[in-house]
């Protein structure tokens, strides 16, 4: 798969603070590529860096192939972003809003395309509404669909979800999903709430003071943390017994009412704890594993 977006040995310093420390990054093309970080860690400033909109004390950016400081005009074509809160004109409405956006980048846009990017965003029927009046959740979609107006390959976001309800965050989530699943967009979402980033996200960098401490995809990371897991067997109290005499039983979490038993075991450990109760004829319905990268995030960060 191509790399659309590449960063090579990049630092940011400012004065005597070093906001970005050598980083590299690799976002391939029609990925949902997950950025994380406590605050002050550097992430807005690498998105400024990769936008342009701030130039690296070291280090090369390259966005579609293209160097980004040689090719700014060109490679801005391909991304659309959100950065921090959205800024409108909030005493007009939403339609005269993008129509205006649409002018300023001198991009031709039909009233299909409007009414689409609004059906998209799920604004189609509030287009006439003064944007003074829209909720905090529907300046967030609004945000997104001026960033959608030139239909970008690349779409950047900076902590999108940032004051919504929890329904506004199933929406946009939806919404992110139909943009990298139905129309192959290449998405690189920072984002605070990492059960999200966990949901939707198949890789992932961790930066901490600048630095990179964790980077890949999200399974293979977590799957060399210990996690939880669920084994829903029959006969629990027998279980229970024999559990008592085998080095399982340490590791026992949680017992429910009915018949599970959580272990904090190993990745590796599953197939052996697996194998143990069948050796002691023990039946196993259902083995659900719980991994946690919120867990996983305070762990490396330490905050």
């Amino acid at each position: 798969m191509a790399i659309v977006i590449q960063l090579e040995n990049v630092s940011k310093v400012f004065g005597t603070h070093t906001a970005v420390d050598n980083l590299n990054l690799q976002v391939e093309q029609g990925e949902i590529y997950g950025f994380l970080g406590p605050n002050g860690s550097g992430k807005s400033t690498t998105l400024r860096l990769i936008l342009g909109l701030l130039t690296p004390s070291a280090g090369d950016i390259h966005i579609m192939s293209k160097h980004l400081l040689s090719n700014r005009s060109e490679v801005m074509q391909h991304i659309g972003c959100i950065i921090e809160k959205p800024d409108f004109y909030n005493y007009l409405n939403a339609m005269d809003n993008l129509k205006i956006f649409s002018r300023m980048h001198g991009i031709s846009t039909s009233k299909y395309d409007y009414k689409n990017l609004l059906q998209k965003v799920g604004l189609y029927g509030r287009e006439k509404d003064i944007v003074k009046t829209y909720s905090h959740g529907m300046k967030q979609r609004l945000g997104l669909a001026q960033a959608l107006l030139h239909n970008p390959s690349i779409i950047i976001l900076d902590e999108p979800n940032t004051g919504l309800d929890p329904q506004g965050i199933i929406e946009l989530r939806e919404t992110i999903l139909h943009l990298n699943q139905q129309e192959g967009k290449t998405i690189l979402l920072s984002s605070h709430i990492l059960n999200e980033i966990e949901e939707i996200a198949k890789s992932m960098i961790l930066i901490h003071n600048g630095k990179t401490i964790a980077q890949g995809k999200i399974s293979a990371l977590l799957d060399k943390e210990n996690i939880f897991v669920n084994f829903e067997i029959d006969n629990k109290e027998n279980a229970l017994e024999q559990l008592k005499e085998s080095k399982w039983y340490s590791l026992i979490t949680a017992i429910d009412e009915e018949h599970i038993i959580q272990f904090n075991i190993s990745h590796d450990d599953v197939p052996q704890l697996t194998k143990w109760f069948v050796a002691k004829d023990i039946a196993i319905y259902n083995i659900a594993k719980m991994r946690s990268l919120e867990k996983y995030f305070l762990k490396l960060t330490n905050v």
